[in-house]
């Protein structure tokens, strides 16, 4: 079960190296023996001041060492390097990407340079002019549509400022299409979901999952207790028989032929198209960018 299946955008070994040795410094000691006989206490502070003081971007994160990450998961899916024997249930929240904010179009353009300090001009080119321009490619709903009082459902699919901009990037890059590598990759055997209960932020569909009586998510929005029982016995069917469906369930197709997936919001349960930018996501696999 993968929920938000995130993967941060790659550091070149550069800005791995800078972030060890930034480690060590914040340690007071200059090997990585030295750090691991240090109490855990120590290194939970040390780790803590380093993203606290970090630039724009990831401190920390997965990164491709040719052994346990052998190349990029994008790839790895691409090509067929995977256990293809596995069921898998996969989603995402319909605004993940909120709350990275961006000044203007420049400093977005300029943050590109940051998050992939190896990718060549005419990737930075796509990213910026084709893939995210100023002016967004197709209209959609924003994340300004978003109302507390009367909003139902939302679903990010484009933007109108450099807030909006960055946050369907991020939304993308780091979880989205990560959703749309492992569909296409088990040839639509999948259960995908959209969790659309405004806001739709990251982490938001836990307090479905794991409820337990609470009134408010982390965001103080009433629960919606019906649906969180409807998700919790999708998630336990999928666990113990490999589909989300049950008896006196709404049906949950898989991902199939049709891209469809289990949209989960305050008004409805059942199957929508699948929102994701395929061609942005196609893009994004192919790994262009390291």
């Amino acid at each position: 079960i993968l929920q938000s299946p995130g993967w941060t955008p790659m550091a070149g070994n550069l800005e791995q190296e800078q972030s060890f040795r930034k480690f060590l410094d914040l340690l007071n000691v200059s090997t990585l023996g030295e750090a691991r006989a240090l109490p855990s206490i120590v290194l939970q502070a040390a780790n803590e001041l380093q993203i606290r003081t970090g630039t724009k971007g990831w401190t920390y994160g997965p990164q491709v060492d040719g052994d346990i990450i052998p190349a990029l998961p994008s790839l790895l899916l691409a090509h067929g390097r995977y256990d293809d024997s596995i069921d898998v249930l996969v989603g995402h929240n319909g605004n993940e990407g909120f709350g990275y904010p961006v000044a203007n179009d420049s400093a977005f353009d300029a943050s590109m340079n940051t998050l992939f300090p190896n990718a060549p001009t005419s990737a930075l080119d796509h990213i910026t002019k084709v893939l995210y321009p100023p002016k967004a490619p197709s209209a959609g709903a924003i994340p300004s549509d978003y109302d507390p009082e009367t909003s139902k459902s939302l679903i990010v699919t484009s933007y109108n400022d450099p807030q909006g901009r960055q946050a369907l990037f991020q939304s993308d890059t780091v979880i989205k299409c990560n959703t749309h590598f492992f569909n296409d990759a088990f040839k639509g055997r999948t259960y995908a979901y959209v969790l659309s209960v405004p806001p739709a932020l990251h982490g938001q569909d836990l307090y479905y999952v794991f409820y337990n009586g609470q009134a408010t998510d982390v965001y103080f929005r009433p629960i919606n207790v019906t649906l969180a029982h409807i998700m919790q016995d999708y998630w336990i069917n999928f666990a113990n028989y490999g589909s989300p469906n049950g008896e006196g369930l709404p049906f949950f197709p898989s991902w199939g032929q049709n891209a469809s997936v289990q949209g989960l919001s305050h008004d409805d349960v059942g199957p929508i198209q699948d929102p994701i930018d395929v061609e942005t996501c196609r893009w994004w696999q192919l790994g262009l960018y390291v």
